[in-house]
């Protein structure tokens, strides 16, 4: 029994070191072969892992066969990754662009999202795209005003003409992307003004764009937005505004500290 609980620690010692790359010392010290279980579990162990086979990608070669697999392939992910994410980088998708334009009007919500959603991805021929994105800032469903904005920010300073269409949005209390209008803007043209917005929308009574002023002002990290912050957090009477506002400053704080840190480090290595 003894010997048993001996062999027993020595290969479970074995193990622990073989983990840290000393494979050779850890079976070494396992007195005698290892058993069947030991041995199978250092293979599970050390078995390289099997990749994970990636699905081919779906080839259109023609603008109606890409507008077919857009209509047909239920699986988001199937869609975006293996079919629209090829696809736009060819000049095919050149071609497709008026028959994506007129399915922004598709009835189903779906098929207007994918079509939006690949418009963006082009970012090719943003004289004729931008302007077809831009009235959908204002559709009555949230989520196409969502990838309207989107798409549109994919285009940088090729959408320059979007900025007053997403300033609107920016400047609506009750807009859903009113905090999304403002980082879109930032994608576009880094000289526009948001900060001040954000700030104006944190005593508003539309929770979900407070909450999501909150967020924004904590990634722009600004003395100016950490101090908005702040004053938010004294005056606010809803809890989980309070903790979301706590959290925020806590970022900032720890932004800030690493900034610091890292400044510092880097005048000691000079």
């Amino acid at each position: 029994m003894a010997q048993t609980a001996v062999i027993k620690s020595r290969v479970l010692l074995g193990l622990a070191l073989g983990y840290f790359g000393l494979i050779a010392i850890g079976v070494g010290l396992a007195a005698g072969p290892l058993s069947p279980q030991h041995e199978a579990l250092f293979c599970a162990i050390w078995r390289p892992p099997r990749p994970i086979p990636q699905p081919p990608p779906n080839k259109c070669d023609t603008p109606e066969e890409f507008i077919t697999a857009l209509r047909t392939i239920p699986d988001w992910s199937e869609f975006a990754n293996n079919t629209a994410d090829p696809f736009v980088k060819t000049s095919i998708a050149d071609e497709t662009i008026p028959l994506l334009i007129e399915l922004l009007n598709d009835p189903d919500l779906q098929i207007r999202v994918r079509a939006l959603s690949t418009l963006g991805k082009i970012r090719r021929h943003a004289d004729v795209i931008v302007p077809a994105l831009i009235p959908f800032l204002n559709d009555e469903h949230p989520g196409i005003r969502w990838h309207a904005a989107c798409s549109l920010g994919m285009f940088r300073g090729d959408a320059a003409a979007a900025i007053p269409a997403l300033t609107a949005q920016l400047n609506d209390d009750e807009s859903p992307i009113a905090v999304f209008s403002a980082v879109i803007l930032l994608e576009i043209d880094d000289t526009v003004p948001i900060e001040g917005r954000l700030i104006e929308l944190l005593p508003r009574q539309n929770m979900l764009n407070r909450s999501r002023a909150v967020d924004a002002l904590a990634d722009l990290g600004t003395p100016t937005a950490r101090d908005a912050l702040f004053a938010a957090f004294q005056t606010e009477t809803d809890q989980q505004m309070r903790d979301q506002l706590a959290q925020a400053i806590n970022r900032v704080d720890a932004s800030d500290f690493k900034n610091t840190a890292d400044q510092g480090i880097g005048a000691e290595s000079r």
